[in-house]
């Protein structure tokens, strides 16, 4: 754990309040067709962190959804407003979950490392030149930094 890291984000009604106390593991956008339907949006930004580094104020929700590995995902999100925060994803290794970076309150601090499932990129989205791209996911020993393990 880095000493004094301390990132704080919630929902979009305040009701759910959390920190991050150690930096992310990797942040990447994912274009996957379950994170553009769940987000809303052309593709999703998430960090991975460990569980043991976040502290939540609130109540959450969560639910089962399928994912494109077939192993499947709960997304946790407030109870009141429906935001989602992050999720614990089935084939994921112990103890990690992944964070909508986009309801950190600086979220501008994480850009993506990488871009994933880029096979169902929309059209119209023009992917980085300077930023790894993969079709699908990638090797965590080609990008996660092992000292964030």
């Amino acid at each position: 754990m880095e000493e004094g890291f301390s990132k704080t984000g919630g929902c979009a009604c305040g009701e759910v309040r959390y920190e991050i106390t150690d930096k992310p593991i990797i942040t990447h956008a994912c274009h996957c067709t379950d994170c553009q339907r769940t987000s809303g949006s052309a593709f999703a930004i998430l960090s991975l962190i460990m569980d043991k580094t976040i502290k939540i104020e609130g109540e959450t929700s969560k639910t089962t959804l399928s994912t494109g590995s077939g192993a499947g995902h709960e997304p946790h999100f407030c109870s009141t407003c429906g935001t989602t925060l992050w999720h614990i994803y089935k084939n994921a290794p112990p103890g990690v979950l992944v964070l909508a970076t986009t309801t950190l309150d600086e979220a501008r601090d994480f850009e993506p490392a990488a871009h994933i499932w880029t096979k169902s990129t929309l059209s119209w989205v023009t992917l980085p030149e300077d930023v790894p791209c993969f079709e699908e996911f990638y090797d965590p020993s080609i990008l996660w930094p092992f000292d964030n393990l």
